[in-house]
């Protein structure tokens, strides 16, 4: 049984990308067999996972498989990191190309990708059977492409910081989940520094107002580890690092447990 998480907020710097990442590693090294999606065309997760002493831009990138899901196993290719596929991003992704003529104006109408177009992909990889969990990375947008990721979801987790302006957001992000997607989702803190009143009142209001399934606080540790195609905990205190290991496998259990249920 494959099992699909997306990874979707549309705030940028959230650690949305950090939080696949992450979660993609400490997936493979508890022996499951992990495919990583990168629907940002920014390629943060591509640029993270890659193969070490090559580049995204080298690589098949999504683009294939959205036109023809049947290169699917063409596309994914081998991390660095053992148990850890990667479908790439690319730029041109957010290349707009005219699909079709209108009556009225005749300009042409722009549109990206169908809302079933990765869960098409999805299902090319269940026909495999070799694949445990798929984790979809989404772009800074509430567009087509994060709608198909959020469409080929079993569980949506929106990485959330106690931010002003990113928990504002959330209920748009809850909405559209819901509007193209039955799947449930859970909100994922990030970056809390609750040190800082803001950040400890903001966790506060997350708490109260979503269903909250855990919290990453911030170490640059992480983020430099990941920069440095690392596994992500190292070099962090063991008491953290195991707690935020834990928060991972948690996530892939309720996902586990909720496709088990059909949702």
């Amino acid at each position: 049984m494959t099992v699909c998480i997306t990874f979707a907020n549309h705030k940028g710097g959230v650690a949305k990308t950090a939080s696949t990442v992450i979660a993609a590693q400490v997936l493979a090294r508890a022996g499951k067999r992990v495919l990583v999606i990168d629907c940002d065309s920014q390629g943060n997760a591509s640029e993270a996972l890659c193969p070490k002493g090559s580049s995204p831009i080298e690589l098949p990138s999504i683009d294939i498989c959205l036109a023809d899901p049947e290169k699917t196993p063409y596309c994914a290719v081998q991390s660095w990191c053992d148990n850890v596929l990667l479908i790439p991003a690319s730029i041109s992704m957010e290349r707009p190309f005219p699909t079709a003529v209108t009556d009225v104006e005749k300009l042409p109408v722009i549109y990206r990708i169908p809302l079933d177009a990765i869960q098409r992909i999805r299902a090319k990889i269940e026909s495999l059977d070799g694949v445990d969990v798929i984790l979809i990375d989404t772009p800074p947008s509430l567009g087509l492409t994060t709608q198909a990721a959020l469409h080929a979801a079993d569980m949506i987790v929106l990485p959330c910081t106690p931010a002003k302006h990113a928990i504002f957001g959330l209920p748009d992000v809850v909405s559209v989940a819901a509007t193209v997607s039955d799947a449930p989702h859970k909100v994922l803190i990030t970056l809390a520094d609750n040190r800082t009143r803001a950040d400890a009142l903001g966790r506060k209001h997350l708490l109260a107002k979503f269903d909250v399934i855990g919290e990453v606080p911030k170490f640059s540790r992480i983020s430099d580890n990941i920069a440095s195609r690392r596994y992500p905990m190292g070099r962090v205190d063991p008491e953290y690092a195991a707690e935020i290991e834990a928060l991972f496998m948690r996530i892939y259990d309720t996902a586990t447990a909720l496709k088990k249920k059909g949702r």
